[in-house]
């Protein structure tokens, strides 16, 4: 049976074979190994943000507007998909007419009329939805109509914008690397008008002032996730953005810094004080790579008068993730102990810790340090709203459970420790076998759910060098649940 696939007004009945479409709605991003960008201690990794793609209903027509051809080929299930011609012509003479279309309107109309024209139009469509550089909109008859995604050196901005069809409201995620951007006031009141794009990457970029990056943030419209990798800002003079035009609709949902030693007097953190975010701020990330600890702190640092602030009072989780480090217990204590006394400790209702090993054995040593680490750190801090606490162990190895199990129970607390928690559960997991809902997974879901209806509670997430589910299939999740029912508010 034939599905129906919504392509801008159209839509397109869309077989079973074809599979390239879908909801489009693009993943949380994470830091996960294999998946790498590049950074200077010469690991790569990336984010599974943009990773799918889907398309967006365009503005310019109304619901009442589209329409569905089904053909009679649809409801027989052994017709062929291509016919020898359609309306008198060959399909390679369509082929060659549809690809040099200039109106995408029309194109997608075409591939309303009949099954044949539908898998071409579908076909020219695909290769049309991405774009990496400046001669990918120059050679796209449409001028970019179907982009969902642009990757885009800084250098060649100014063109991309100046040349793209800016009423496809097609593009969702826009990627800008590798140079100094300094836009004029042209390009960004183009950019004020994609305001189908809710995703910016800024990666390898280097601004000469603040007002230059925050513009450039503020220029588009519906931005939801900001994204920055390896992002400079020129020491120079700041200002708070609470009252000033060009940011008063700034609503940023997610913002992911990565491999950015900005420092607490960094006037990239000006940014937080755009008016709107108190409303919709929800997420920080921040990530590093480095191997040294003193570098994965201040690329990990955010300020806490900016964590505190009025602004953020909407946050639901902070997490940070160093996965440069090695499984050495001292760097992985100094860490941990550093990110927890950062932390918005009055407004953490939970906290997850995940260390992973790559090592055979796996390194048991340092999640016995780590335990140590976790211990100190919260009877050092006035965490008087945390309510659970997990600890989750992830190995590309096999271990023995038992051995997880001798280091949980032999292991010796501070009095402010068990006087406020009790271990509630150990649960031993291999993904490759079982993929049943972890511990720390519902630790998570319960946090977030009690966000919804307290949205001053934090949930603090901390991930310890390398993390991934795919390269490191053995789990081991602790879970500590505080002894009293009544939670300082």
């Amino acid at each position: 049976m034939a599905t129906t696939v919504d392509l801008c007004s159209a839509s397109i009945p869309h077989s079973d074979e074809s599979g390239y479409y879908g909801s489009g709605e693009s993943e949380h991003y994470e830091l996960d190994e294999g998946e790498h960008r590049g950074s200077d201690d010469g690991d790569d990794y990336g984010s599974d943000e943009g990773e799918g793609h889907g398309s967006v209903e365009s503005e310019e027509y109304g619901s009442d507007e589209r329409e569905e051809y089904k053909s009679d080929e649809d409801s027989d299930g052994n017709a062929p998909i291509h016919s020898p011609a359609v309306r008198g012509l060959p399909v390679e003479l369509w082929w060659n007419i549809l690809e040099i279309a200039n109106d995408g309107r029309a194109l997608l109309a075409t591939g309303c009329t009949c099954k044949t024209l539908r898998d071409i139009v579908r076909e020219i469509i695909e290769k049309r939805t991405h774009m990496d550089r400046l001669d990918d909109i120059l050679s796209d008859p449409t001028g970019g109509y179907f982009f969902s995604t642009a990757r885009i050196r800084s250098a060649e901005l100014p063109s991309c914008i100046s040349t793209y069809h800016t009423k496809s409201q097609r593009l969702q995620s826009m990627e800008i690397s590798h140079g100094r951007l300094l836009l004029r006031s042209q390009t960004r009141s183009a950019l004020s008008q994609l305001k189908s794009v809710t995703t910016l990457t800024l990666e390898d970029i280097h601004f000469s002032t603040f007002s230059d990056f925050a513009r450039t943030v503020c220029a588009l419209p519906n931005l939801s996730t900001l994204i920055l990798w390896r992002v400079t800002v020129d020491a120079s003079r700041s200002y708070s953005l609470e009252g000033v035009y060009f940011a008063r609709d700034l609503r940023l949902k997610e913002l992911s810094i990565n491999n950015c030693a900005f420092g607490e007097s960094h006037p990239s953190w000006k940014l937080l004080t755009a008016p709107s975010l108190s409303d919709t701020l929800e997420d920080i990330r921040a990530g590093s790579l480095a191997r040294d600890p003193q570098r994965a702190l201040q690329e990990l640092f955010i300020p806490p008068a900016a964590l505190l602030s009025t602004s953020l009072g909407r946050l639901k989780r902070l997490q940070f993730a160093a996965l440069g480090l090695s499984c050495s217990s001292e760097a992985v204590s100094r860490v941990t102990l550093s990110l927890l006394s950062r932390s918005p400790a009055g407004r953490v209702t939970a906290i997850e810790i995940a260390y992973a090993c790559g090592h055979s054995p796996p390194c048991l040593h340092t999640l016995e340090a780590l335990f140590t680490a976790l211990d100190s750190g919260v009877a050092a801090v006035n965490f008087a709203t945390l309510r659970t606490i997990s600890v989750c162990l992830t190995t590309r190895h096999a271990f023995n459970a038992d051995n997880i199990r001798i280091i949980v129970d032999s292991k010796s607390h501070s009095p402010e420790w068990t006087e406020r928690f009790t271990m509630s559960s150990m649960v031993s997991t291999d993904n490759g076998i079982n993929r049943s809902l972890s511990s720390d997974e519902q630790i998570l879901e319960t946090t977030e759910a009690a966000v919804e209806a307290l949205p001053r509670e934090v949930a603090l997430e901390i991930r310890l060098t390398s993390f991934s589910l795919q390269l490191y299939p053995y789990r081991a999740t602790v879970v500590y649940t505080r002894r009293s029912e009544t939670v300082a508010l």
